[in-house]
């Protein structure tokens, strides 16, 4: 069944509120730049096994970046409201390579 993404809260369905949910282990293909890929839904805070050669930076110093090379972020405060703060509930992992991408309303799927 080929779709699109609808969300209602942090769930999702295909084609609008009263189409199928998407759910937890469910087989999915996802459509980016006009290639179908293969992977499942998980949960959004669970962790997924990296590709070798892939590290987390977990913090950084000023030793870390010479002057000229500037971190892009700046410290402030955000608003809870603000769209950088949404969080979804699931999130696809490619069968692949365990590729994570992030499910967003509008994006073209296949469920099995």
């Amino acid at each position: 069944m080929e779709g699109t993404l609808f969300a209602i809260g942090q769930i999702y369905t295909l084609d609008g509120p009263d189409g199928p949910q998407i759910t937890e282990g469910k087989p999915l293909e996802i459509q980016l730049g006009g290639h179908w890929i293969a992977g499942h839904i998980e949960r959004a805070g669970r962790q997924v096994a990296q590709p070798a050669g892939i590290d987390d930076v977990m913090e950084a110093s000023e030793e870390s970046f010479p002057a000229s090379d500037a971190p892009s972020w700046s410290p402030g405060t955000i608003s809870r409201d603000s769209p950088s703060m949404y969080r979804a509930a699931y999130r696809f992992v490619a069968d692949a390579d365990n590729t994570v991408c992030g499910l967003y309303p509008g994006m073209r799927v296949r469920m099995h």
